[in-house]
């Protein structure tokens, strides 16, 4: 067996054990456990997904940047994984402040997954901090009333307020 093969096989058992083991983990432990497994399966693409957003979560940008990173290197040639990973790291840079950096991440993220309307809320902030309301209100616009989250909608009424 090829060792991509071997790899894409060890990254479904550990997907199948995470999903069971999660639920038995206190969620201080997640990133230790994630972090101890990832050293021991470093390939596996699903663990450092899982990683970036518990950081993410927890306000470890830097962990959060450095998991996306594996997570985009480690996503060949699939769109939806690229995307996915681009989307986390601009929400690290979001997270700093530095809206162009992920401004430009999410506009590469965009046509790899359109219908990730995550992307297109994510750009809307980015463009909102930047001051153009008016690219936040199209780009959030543009999602269905029923994929739109929360803090979309409320996003959505400030853009609108904005550009009255």
């Amino acid at each position: 067996m090829s060792g991509t093969l071997i790899h894409r096989i060890c990254a479904r058992a550990l997907n199948l054990v995470w999903a069971a083991a999660v639920r038995r983990i206190e969620s201080h432990e997640v990133e230790g456990t994630l972090r101890s497994l990832l050293r021991r399966f470093p390939y596996w693409q699903r663990g450092h997904t899982l990683l970036a957003e518990s950081a993410l979560r927890h306000d470890n940008v830097g962990q959060a940047y450095a998991a996306a990173l594996c997570c985009k290197a480690l996503a060949g040639e699939d769109s939806t994984l690229i995307a996915e990973a681009l989307l986390t790291l601009a929400r690290c840079h979001l997270r700093r402040g530095d809206w162009q950096t992920a401004l430009h991440h999410l506009e590469k993220a965009l046509p790899l997954n359109p219908s990730n309307y995550e992307i297109n809320e994510e750009a809307a902030a980015a463009h909102m901090l930047a001051g153009n309301y008016l690219e936040a209100l199209k780009l959030l616009s543009s999602i269905p009333e029923t994929r739109i989250s929360a803090e979309g909608k409320a996003a959505l009424q400030f853009a609108r307020s904005k550009t009255l």
